[in-house]
């Protein structure tokens, strides 16, 4: 009787360490742009947020900050607004969404003081809780202005843009793409 009741407790354990192991490993598997994309004709700055994970993701909280690096080491972060607000969730990965709801587009717009220094940087945070397991991840980009192309990006999966428009840098954007 008594080892039948030590079995059944390691038996418990084991299980229960295999199965917060395997929930552990299921983690949000999402893939932000590696460049800014600057849409001409929209006049706004989009970075693409793709979640490559069969669960939706829950309680997505992102923030985008310009931050200036100073020559003694010291940095200052100033928030930078989406032109839209923020939203919770996004839907699982589906091969077959041809409207491609699992990715998401921020639009955030062209200001003057983004970027004008050679030390400035726009750094990119989200974490997003996976629906099923419950765990959580965080995820950042940081962005330098050589990392802003013009053009749209592709639809899908991809993070890639589409530099139909021009692939200039943000620096000669404005004045070349409008006349093309």
């Amino acid at each position: 009787m008594g080892e039948a009741i030590i079995a059944g407790v390691i038996s418990g354990i084991i299980s229960s360490i295999l199965v917060s192991c395997t929930l552990l490993l299921i983690k949000p598997r999402v893939s932000l742009s590696d460049e800014i994309c600057m849409d001409p004709q929209k006049n706004v700055f989009q970075l693409k947020i793709v979640n490559r994970t069969r669960a939706a993701l829950m309680d997505v909280k992102y923030t985008l900050h310009l931050c200036h690096r100073y020559k003694d080491g010291i940095i200052v972060m100033d928030p930078v607004e989406f032109c839209k607000s923020n939203v919770d969730s996004l839907p699982k990965y589906n091969k077959l969404d041809l409207d491609a709801h699992y990715a998401m587009r921020l639009a955030f717009p062209p200001k003057e003081e983004i970027l004008t220094h050679q030390d400035d940087y726009l750094l990119f945070t989200l974490t997003a809780k996976h629906a099923t397991t419950g765990t959580i991840a965080f995820f950042s980009q940081e962005y330098q202005i050589r990392d802003i192309m013009c053009g749209k990006f592709e639809t899908g999966t991809s993070t890639k843009i589409l530099v139909e428009q021009c692939s200039l840098s943000l620096v000669n954007c404005d004045m070349k793409c409008a006349s093309k």
